[in-house]
């Protein structure tokens, strides 16, 4: 049973609240340790972070699969005369500790790549995610472990866990899911061409083939929309690193799109459109809508918003009244204040509450 996005952050939150209830005699087998795991680039070390900064919780990354065990447990340094060994402090405990004077009393040590870790370290590392120990050391109370890894079948490196890592973990599989990601990418506020072009081209959305360089995943395409920023990039060098990063078939055909809504006139001056709902044009074909509908998102704000309600409510002509609420949705991802804006409030009251659930 696979998960969303979404609903792994919520219930992320939901376990490290109830670890946080747990008094500090509580059986280890009581806390609750979560385990990601998904394909590449589906966004699940973005949920532990997302999770941590909702909940105000501090977040320490261990990537296990470049760790070595003495830099997860420390050294072993031998007393001046060899008598016995005292074990140095780990840099993670330090840093979480530095953390804790800063105000984060509570927070998330991320086991990430766990399952690409060799044998030694996650031999060092099991004594952690159980326990909340590693050697002489121990995580403050209010701190907890989360892990997450990609799947075997993905080969990415990974190794199958051992069956005494694998029996303290509460396994948390996640699909990719185009809305969640959309939801994400509109709170980022990243460019609006990627989402408007992955409402059009769902096909181009996810692709899993480990034999590969490179393919299109969820983290490809937030970073696509980041290289949309780049200046100094003509067309050619542009192609050449959007395909370098989402591959060269999702290119050709995102640069096609990209060309196809470049020449529509609505999107030369979205203002003027904004300024005349009553009139301004509705574009016929689907592609175009879909982009201008993620363009007419990022501008919305409190002065506008009734005017932007007014021109998407004209979508019934066309029967395209969903569309009206991803740019409802994806306007208020970016901007939550909308909530209580009064044109919002009519648009659910008299058209949208069937449509946006």
């Amino acid at each position: 049973m696979e998960w969303k996005i979404s609903e792994a952050i919520d219930s992320l939150i939901s376990i490290l609240d109830y670890n946080d209830s747990l008094p500090a005699t509580a059986n280890d087998q009581a806390r609750v340790v979560p385990y990601l795991v998904s394909g590449a680039g589906v966004g699940k070390s973005s949920a532990v972070k997302q999770a941590c900064e909702r909940s105000g919780r501090g977040l320490e990354i261990l990537h296990l699969a470049t760790y070595n065990p003495t830099q997860v447990g420390g050294d072993k340094i031998p007393n001046k005369d060899g008598t016995e060994t005292n074990q140095t402090k780990p840099i993670f405990i330090k840093n979480i500790e530095r953390m804790i004077a800063e105000g984060k009393k509570n927070g998330v040590v991320f086991l990430d790549e766990l399952a690409q870790a060799i044998t030694a370290t996650l031999n060092v590392a099991r004594p952690l995610i159980l326990e909340r120990k590693i050697g002489d050391w121990e995580l403050p109370q209010g701190w907890q472990v989360v892990c997450a890894g990609n799947r075997l079948s993905d080969k990415a490196g990974v190794n199958a866990l051992p069956s005494h890592v694998k029996e303290v973990l509460t396994y948390i599989p996640i699909a990719p899911d185009l809305e969640d990601t959309l939801g994400y990418f509109a709170q980022i506020g990243l460019d609006f061409k990627v989402s408007a072009y992955l409402r059009a081209r769902p096909n181009f959305y996810y692709l899993n083939d480990p034999t590969q360089d490179v393919v299109y995943t969820p983290r490809a395409w937030e970073k696509a929309g980041h290289i949309l920023k780049i200046k100094g990039l003509n067309k050619v060098t542009l192609m050449k690193t959007l395909a370098g990063t989402i591959g060269e078939s999702a290119t050709n055909d995102f640069i096609a799109f990209l060309k196809l809504i470049g020449s529509v006139p609505e999107f030369l001056d979205l203002d003027k459109l904004i300024n005349n709902p009553d009139t301004a044009t509705i574009p016929e074909k689907v592609d175009v809508l879909y982009a201008l509908c993620g363009a007419i998102s990022t501008k919305a704000n409190e002065k506008n918003f009734d005017n932007i309600v007014k021109y998407i409510s004209r979508f019934k002509e066309i029967n395209k009244d969903e569309m009206a609420v991803v740019v409802i949705k994806d306007a208020i991802r970016r901007n939550p204040e909308l909530l209580k804006n009064k044109a919002y409030k009519e648009w659910v009251r008299n058209s949208g509450r069937e449509l946006i659930v």
